[in-house]
């Protein structure tokens, strides 16, 4: 009866693993998300793919620039993080950060396209230990601020 017990739970927790993310082999079946990713993006490199409950995600490099991608089943893109310069991001946001963060120099900035909708994800610091993430829309409006 033991052995039994232990054989279901077993079996139970293989396929849990099984269902949760895992790293796909580039020879999976997922060429079709793989072909209209390879045809948007050609100089794509370090290419991560991952199986996630409602899709793919894929992580990779243009340049020296880290991007990832969420996919549903169809191959269609949900959501998408790109690492940007501060020099990239929108006149608006700059101004905001410049009025209302003085103290705070940049750290990293990121542009977040979901359903279509960009936003970005500035992460500020003061000091050497008081960071912040800030999200901001395309015209600058702070949405949400989060102390790191």
């Amino acid at each position: 009866m033991k052995h039994t017990v232990k054989l279901s739970l077993m079996s139970l927790c293989l396929c849990t693993a099984l269902v949760s993310a895992q790293e796909i082999a580039h020879n999976s079946n997922i060429v079709d998300v793989r072909a209209l990713f390879n045809a948007k993006y050609p100089n794509a490199h370090d290419v991560e793919w991952e199986r996630t409950a409602f899709g793919y995600e894929v992580e990779f490099e243009i340049g020296r620039k880290d991007h990832e991608i969420w996919y549903n089943e169809n191959g269609v893109e949900l959501k998408s993080k790109e690492d940007i310069g501060k020099n990239e991001l929108p006149a608006a946001v700059m101004e905001n950060i410049t009025s209302n963060y003085k103290d705070f120099r940049i750290e990293s900035a990121e542009l977040l396209i979901n359903d279509g909708t960009k936003s970005y994800k500035v992460e500020v610091e003061k000091g050497w230990d008081f960071e912040k993430d800030l999200f901001f829309d395309e015209k600058g409006t702070l949405l949400k601020e989060i102390d790191d």
